[in-house]
């Protein structure tokens, strides 16, 4: 989306005032009164559904309510209604969960044939996307939510969208509705950084060299690491200068955090991890899968290739094989490109590495941002038709966002994960004791949380939370190579833009073969050469599986997504 002045926004449907009152706490601090709000000319947004005296108030009356929620569960977590966030949100909204958990694997053919058949719970805490909302639309399968975000019953996600205007306009639906509630993690614009080239700096002083600047004088490093025993074993074969990997097939980013893909920069044009960028004033749509940047930029690695300086296996995209070879008994990496270092190295060997300020090419530099947001659902949590009182579901979908119990539902729950400082500040607890079966926090995360629903935003960090200990360590390395500085601001395509039904069913048919065949380009090309007599072929064989088909769609929808967004921040009608 280009860049857009922001101003008041004017909201449809948020003059509706409620009988209901959240069970969560307001993130603005004051947890709305019903008693002193005047409701006899307004109309209950749960009278649909419920016309009772107790609707969406069961504090008022006494009585516990229960709804039935779908949660997908990772094989070494522990039981979903078990998990202290869960237990937590029943005893302060009066509410039993009826937590139906759908294992990870094969979950979307499970979702699938539950909404096709009708067998629907109350909330999708999980398992559906904007993609999902469209697909059934008109289905009479999930309730639109846009009434129920008032500061009356969802004290706090109204504060958040009051304050962040472009996520509201991001989770609004074509038709104007919004029909579910988002996940966010905000961590600095973390996640919109590609990959790190990382080096070995003790090998560097070892052999007297400086950090490198340029593609020529990396390329340098890399021969002075090949032909020395760098690790001193007495090995002199055992080094391998520099490790990547292609990166997973298939649509979607975080495809190049392992891979070259910010290298073609120092030719022109980047790669992204969905192989998308926006050139011309952010205005065109191209594949940066296709660029003279790119054909160049394979020419160079079959040079290094043809020298002895890749890794072999690079083509093999083997992430397995790839965190073996940097966790030999002896370091044997000279240079790589991981998203982040300290989840893929032993700690001992953290320190050897540092990261390379972005290189100078002949065309340009190293480095871009990916297509990914920190809104990375748009509709990650769904109200369906089965519930009987879906403003009394949103006010318990609003406790999850209270900042606290938000962090806790992404990451860890306090007494486990975390522990509250003198100032109520939750910091890493690093005297865990790790459950049967868990040896990281990693892991442990995934064990003691639900993940949804969450909203944690930047403004939480030292106030509600620490910043996670990992993630501070890949900011700064973000910081070192100039990504925050030159690409934290750029504009990117959203990743999660509202595709019609049929534009998704053509992407889908297009994409699998598409990235394919640009995958397997790329690694012949390197290993095989001979890229001059081959691109015509390459360039046909993507147009022939639909490239030009999926640049329109994705440029028409950004198109009118950047419309769209313009008029929802301005309250103008264009």
């Amino acid at each position: 989306m280009k860049k857009k002045k922001l101003v008041t926004l004017l909201l449809t449907g948020m003059l509706l005032v409620t009988t209901c009152c959240s069970c969560g706490k307001s993130s603005a601090g004051a947890d709305s009164d019903p008693a002193q709000t005047d409701t006899s000319d307004q109309t209950s947004a749960a009278d649909t559904k419920d016309t009772s005296d107790t609707a969406g108030t069961s504090d008022d009356a006494g009585e516990r309510k229960s709804l039935s929620v779908l949660y997908t569960k990772n094989a070494i977590s522990m039981p979903i209604a078990e998990m202290k966030v869960i237990t937590d949100t029943e005893e302060e909204c009066n509410v039993d969960l009826e937590v139906i958990e759908v294992p990870d694997e094969g979950a979307d053919e499970k979702i699938s044939l539950m909404i096709n058949t009708g067998d629907l719970p109350d909330v999708f805490m999980e398992g559906v996307s904007a993609s999902t909302i469209l697909n059934y639309q008109g289905q009479d399968i999930f309730v639109p939510v846009t009434e129920y975000i008032t500061p009356e019953l969802m004290p706090n996600l109204y504060s958040i969208l009051e304050d962040n205007p472009e996520y509201r306009a991001a989770m609004t639906a074509p038709d104007g509705e919004i029909w579910g509630f988002p996940y966010i993690e905000e961590m600095f614009g973390l996640v919109c950084n590609q990959g790190i080239l990382s080096i070995n700096t003790d090998w560097l002083d070892a052999l007297g060299l400086d950090m490198p600047t340029t593609l020529d004088e990396y390329k340098e490093c890399l021969i002075a690491f090949r032909d020395n025993d760098c690790n001193g074993n007495g090995d002199p074969n055992d080094e391998i200068p520099f490790m990547f990997r292609i990166g997973s097939s298939g649509i979607g980013s975080w495809r190049n955090n392992q891979s070259i893909g910010q290298f073609f920069g120092c030719w022109g044009q980047a790669d992204t991890g969905d192989r998308l960028a926006l050139v011309d004033d952010d205005s065109t749509v191209i594949c940066t899968a296709t660029t003279d940047a790119y054909k160049e930029g394979l020419k160079w690695f079959n040079e290094l290739y043809n020298e002895g300086l890749l890794w072999t296996d690079f083509a093999l995209n083997d992430e397995a094989a790839l965190q073996a070879a940097l966790n030999t008994d002896d370091c044997t990496v000279g240079s790589m490109v991981v998203f982040s270092i300290i989840d893929m190295v032993p700690a001992e060997r953290r320190a050897m590495y540092s990261a390379v300020p972005y290189l100078q090419g002949p065309g340009g530099e190293y480095g871009i941002k990916d297509n990914i947001s920190e809104m990375h659902n748009s509709v990650s949590i769904a109200i369906t038709t089965a519930c009987e009182d879906p403003a009394f579901a949103a006010s318990v979908i609003d406790a999850f966002f209270d900042p606290q119990r938000s962090v806790e539902s992404n990451w860890g729950s306090i007494g486990l994960y975390y522990v509250l400082d003198e100032n109520g500040v939750m910091q890493w607890n690093h005297d865990a004791e790790m459950p049967d079966g868990i040896d990281t926090f990693s892991q442990l995360r995934t064990y003691c949380t639900p993940t949804r629903p969450a909203i944690v935003l930047s403004e939480y960090y030292d106030t509600v939370v620490a910043y996670p200990e990992d993630a501070a360590d890949l900011y700064s390395d973000m910081t070192t190579v100039g990504f925050v500085e030159k690409h934290l601001n750029d504009t990117i395509i959203p990743p999660n833009m509202w595709y019609s039904a049929e534009d998704q069913e053509q992407m889908a048919l297009i994409s699998d073969n598409l990235y394919n065949l640009i995958d397997n380009y790329n690694a012949m090309a390197i290993i095989d050469g001979n890229i001059d007599a081959t691109w015509g072929d390459y360039i046909k064989s993507l147009e022939d599986a639909g490239l030009n088909t999926y640049l329109e769609i994705v440029q028409r929808n950004y198109d009118a997504y950047d419309l769209t967004l313009d008029s929802i921040l301005s309250g103008v009608e264009k």
